[in-house]
């Protein structure tokens, strides 16, 4: 393992964690518990697509887990996060100031465009190593960050490449000449004394500006290509001043990419952080609480108050919608939680967030919800259901058995299953006794597990069930809470309660059609 100065990562402690959680796709779970959407909302920059892959490789211990969420706290906090802001952003306009220069056809124009990287690339790195040394942090992946940067700015050759690079920028901005057009002639000569008209014009037409100028506009703002006029008059210049021009043409073939490599994980890698925390921002404002959980590898009691479906929420809240949350605790030797009750009572959504909280957890971030402890899982098994396709192999029974069998052979003591309404494709004793049986397996194995279903009896299988029933209005049936809680299942679905607010009841239904 790297030591406490030797930078490496702040998503990983050394190169053999890395490579133990490779992934190269995205996890089976991901679309069931709607982490795709959360991801996609995570990476709406375009320039963060590639983190993609670093929301596919969760952790496995505990320690490692512990330091990741360091890292990500700090990250969290003033100044700090400013300051890593900063720098991400003058990294984006390096980027695309070696973009522009690649674009760029006209030679001295190209080389002034990767100088300008350069200088952006000194400025990110003094500010950040400044910033660094006053916010003094403290998670292991930062310190070692602070340190490398710290020999780096500190060293020879860093040293000469940006006194070069300031220095032949400092030649270039003095460099002063005249042009001069006849007709559609063009003449540039070196300045000899003549008046400065476009200074007199600027003067003359100031008072009249409703614009504010800033004197230190970047230069990323300025237009990708140059015209034939102006790269005419730039091939001139560069023929009056031939020994400046060498010098930039030198650094720019030297310098082309002056980024250092671990500067260059560090932005990448520091963003997965940021986007994250910037997508749970605004819930946070609306009063959603996040908590970075304690995980144990051994103990699996669980617990989280105030809990919710984070791509849900994302939804809810951007068009204003509120948000119920809820509550989930797992006791000693409690192992399965079975949900039932009225459809579209929010049982879906509850096992869609239990999937998440674990998930989410394992990745070293913040996770819906407060008082948060959860047993660090090595998997996610999903089942749900799925629409029949005309086209299938199988049947949806069978679809849905082999999919279950796929979960038995996968599934280990320390995985978390979760199954959404399984077997609807067949008749209630038959998917009961299917149902009993796969449970009989899961619980054999001793893991956690969630079932939603419409089969009651299954909700005092054994000892170790949890029953929680999603809930209605108590002064309208009709109304859904959304709101879990645990109690035995009752097996009321206010169904015809539902047909007669809609006006779908048999009765209803013959008075209509009635000729």
């Amino acid at each position: 393992m790297s030591s406490p100065t030797d930078f490496y990562s702040i998503l990983w402690r050394d190169a053999d964690e890395e490579r133990a959680h490779g992934a190269e796709r995205q996890p089976d779970c991901f679309p069931d518990l709607r982490l795709d959407q959360v991801v996609r909302s995570v990476l709406r920059d375009p320039a963060d697509a590639e983190l993609e892959a670093c929301f596919w490789q969760p952790l496995q211990r505990v320690d490692a887990v512990a330091w990741r969420q360091a890292t990500a706290r700090e990250l969290e906090c003033e100044p700090l996060r400013s300051a890593v802001d900063a720098f991400c952003q003058r990294i984006r306009d390096m980027r695309d100031m070696q973009e522009r220069a690649r674009e760029c056809d006209v030679a001295p124009a190209r080389a002034r465009w990767l100088l300008d990287a350069a200088l952006a690339v000194a400025a990110a790195c003094a500010a950040l190593h400044d910033d660094l040394q006053r916010s003094a942090p403290t998670a292991p992946g930062l310190c070692a960050l602070q340190a490398h940067l710290h020999r780096l700015v500190s060293s020879e050759g860093y040293r000469a490449w940006t006194q070069s690079a300031r220095q032949i920028a400092a030649d270039l901005e003095a460099l002063r000449y005249t042009v001069q057009v006849d007709d559609a002639a063009l003449t540039v000569r070196q300045y000899r004394g003549e008046p400065d008209y476009a200074a007199e014009i600027a003067r003359v037409f100031a008072r009249f500006s409703q614009i504010e100028t800033h004197a230190e506009a970047p230069r990323a703002a300025g237009h990708k290509r140059i015209d034939h006029v102006q790269a005419a008059i730039l091939e001139r210049v560069a023929l009056l001043f031939p020994d400046v021009f060498a010098r930039l043409a030198d650094f720019a073939a030297q310098h082309a990419d002056m980024l250092d490599p671990s500067l260059r994980r560090f932005d990448r890698e520091v963003r997965f952080y940021r986007a994250y925390q910037c997508l749970i921002a605004p819930l946070r404002d609306a009063g959603l609480a996040f908590d970075y959980p304690r995980l144990d590898a051994q103990d699996q009691r669980e617990r989280a108050s105030a809990t919710f479906d984070l791509a849900l929420a994302c939804q809810r809240v951007a068009s204003g919608e509120r948000m119920v949350s809820n509550d989930l605790r797992l006791g000693t030797d409690e192992r399965f939680i079975v949900i039932t009750g009225p459809n579209n009572g929010g049982k879906t959504t509850f096992a869609r967030t239990f999937g998440q909280l674990h998930y989410l957890a394992r990745l070293g971030l913040p996770v819906p919800g407060q008082d948060v402890r959860l047993f660090l899982c090595d998997a996610i098994h999903t089942h749900f259901e799925r629409e029949e396709r005309a086209d299938a192999a199988h049947g949806k029974l069978e679809d849905d058995l082999l999919r279950v069998r796929a979960i038995l052979q996968q599934a280990t003591p320390r995985s978390v299953v979760i199954l959404n309404e399984m077997f609807s494709s067949t008749t209630a004793d038959d998917a009961l006794g299917l149902a009993r049986r796969i449970m009989a397996q899961l619980a054999a194995r001793k893991l956690i597990a969630v079932y939603v279903t419409f089969l009651t009896e299954l909700a005092h299988f054994d000892a170790h069930t949890v029953s929680m029933v999603s809930t209605v209005a108590d002064d309208d049936p009709t109304v859904r809470t959304f709101k879990l809680v645990r109690r035995a299942a009752d097996g009321r679905s206010y169904a015809m309660t539902l047909a007669a607010k809609y006006g779908v009841t048999r009765a209803r239904l013959l008075e209509r059609i009635a000729p």
